[in-house]
């Protein structure tokens, strides 16, 4: 039984290695630091990054958007997404605020790619999940600061005006030298 139970293990470990995941620009994280910030009425397209870096085998997921009050979706829903190996696919994901939110209030956005295995009949696969959770957080609409006309200051001016009279007094010297 010993030896079955180790050849056993030893076809898995040496069936390959792969490392797939998922990338998100959002998550969960003590006091709110890593979550989405949008004012009621906002959206905001997020893209979360299908991984497929290790290994010679390509990988299908099969992606799942869970949110409060429905406030995230697909902008582009397929049945499935092939990452080739050592590469990565975006998946974009609009998050639309209700203009009937209040500040403080929050959603939540679950996201989770589920690794879709194929096998002959008979054949035992094992894939993997990955689930990546945020908070969207409704606060104030923040003012975008406006540039404002660069005014030269009395600072820049004088130095202008140090590098001119060095210039002028330059010239000056090198025509006496020259004379």
């Amino acid at each position: 039984m010993f030896l079955a139970s180790a050849a056993l293990m030893i076809s898995i470990l040496l069936s390959g290695v792969y490392a797939s995941g998922v990338v998100s620009p959002y998550w969960d994280s003590p006091n709110d630091e890593n979550s989405l910030r949008l004012s009621k009425g906002d959206s905001k397209v997020v893209q979360f990054e299908l991984q497929n870096m290790v290994g010679d085998n390509d990988a299908t997921f099969k992606l799942s958007l869970q949110s409060s009050q429905d406030v995230a979706q697909f902008t582009e829903p397929q049945e499935a997404y092939l990452v080739e190996a050592g590469t990565s696919v975006p998946v974009p994901i609009k998050i639309s605020v209700p203009s009937s939110a209040q500040i403080g209030d929050t959603y939540r956005v679950t996201f989770t790619a589920q690794e879709a295995k194929t096998t002959a009949p008979g054949q035992f696969a094992l894939g993997s999940a990955f689930e990546t959770s945020f908070n969207v957080l409704i606060g104030e609409k923040l003012a975008v600061p406006q540039k404002k006309a660069e005014v030269l200051g009395s600072k820049q001016i004088i130095i202008a005006v140090i590098i001119i009279l060095l210039i002028i007094a330059l010239a000056i010297w090198i025509k006496r030298r020259k004379q």
